[in-house]
């Protein structure tokens, strides 16, 4: 979708802030693609969560992804609230306005999810935990029980980013020193095993700008983003982004609905029938007679089987034989 020199933006391109950000009152920005772009649909992006860039770049961060999805020749809007110092549960309580410790103030998970109703919301979390000296599996947990109630629309894609490394000034900062690098490895480990038998998406901290090189630009503020490093990483989110977004868009509809004459039946159903299956055909092979193909499956037998496999991927994080053959048996009766 994008050029892969993400930094050198188009002068051409002006997006727009329609409510702005700044690093003492509002933690929101809301950002718009040019007017002067023409698209049938226009896609929504949310970014919430903690840390990540500094307390006067959550602006940058949405200019920089509408600019990319403008480059692409999209219609966009994007929503980014990004608070500092905020623990993972802070960010689920049930009050409808958040402060953080700058005194910034913007919607809760549940709020900013009403407010966005986006396309595609990348979550970034944990950082702040880790630095109060919270276990990493402790961390994982709350950041798998944060990204568990990001559903605004059933066909909403959600994506976890991984703890970002706040540089050496952190380690220093902190009591924990080198552990503090350690537990970040641990907690990221942890999130991508949970993710990897979950739906939301797993997009590793490379995305960010890093080395001698990126600090003497002066992408980053200490150890966040700055303005500038936040807008680099806009347009790197968007080439990982995008690709996802398409294919999910291109996926079978959630709930596959079924003709009143039928239900999905249970998984103890489908492997008893494929038992059956399975003696009919020896019957058959030892009898020697032809093996004729069967009648086309009913619409709810094909309803029905891509329920299963998104079930069976989803809930069986370590899947036995049993499974596994079924899975492969369902695909086999699509066909």
């Amino acid at each position: 979708f994008l050029s892969p020199v993400f930094h050198q933006m188009s002068p051409d391109i002006k997006c727009s802030l329609r409510r702005s950000a700044d690093a003492y009152a509002s933690a929101l920005a809301h950002a718009v693609t040019p007017t002067s772009l023409t698209s049938t649909s226009c896609l929504r992006l949310g970014v919430f969560g903690e840390g990540l860039v500094a307390a006067h770049g959550n602006n940058a961060l949405a200019l920089g992804l509408c600019e990319a999805l403008a480059i692409s020749g999209l219609v966009g809007e994007v929503f980014v609230c990004l608070y500092c110092g905020l623990s993972t549960a802070s960010l689920m309580k049930d009050e409808p306005t958040l402060r953080d410790v700058r005194g910034r103030c913007g919607p809760n998970l549940a709020e900013f999810q009403r407010q966005a109703r986006p396309d595609l919301l990348l979550i970034v979390a944990g950082g702040h935990d880790l630095s109060m000296h919270n276990a990493a599996s402790d961390v994982a947990l709350q950041l798998q029980q944060l990204l568990s109630s990001c559903k605004a629309r059933p066909d909403t894609l959600v994506a976890a980013m991984a703890v970002p490394d706040a540089g050496r000034r952190a380690e220093e900062s902190s009591m924990l020193g080198r552990g503090l690098t350690q537990r970040r490895h641990e907690t990221n480990k942890h999130l991508a095993s949970w993710l990897a038998c979950h739906d939301p998406l797993w997009i590793g901290a490379s995305s960010l700008p890093w080395g001698p090189r990126s600090v003497a630009a002066g992408f980053w503020d200490g150890g966040l983003l700055s303005p500038k490093g936040a807008r680099v990483l806009g347009a790197r989110l968007i080439s990982i982004l995008l690709p996802l977004l398409r294919r999910h868009r291109q996926r079978p509809p959630q709930d596959a609905e079924l003709p009143e004459e039928g239900e999905i039946p249970s998984l103890d159903a489908f492997l008893k029938a494929f038992s059956l299956e399975d003696e009919a055909e020896a019957r058959s092979a030892a009898e020697g007679a032809p093996r004729v193909s069967g009648a086309p499956a009913p619409p709810w037998e094909v309803a029905a089987a891509l329920v299963l496999q998104r079930q069976l991927r989803n809930v069986l994080g370590s899947k036995g034989k049993a499974q596994r053959l079924a899975v492969a048996r369902l695909r086999v009766r699509q066909r």
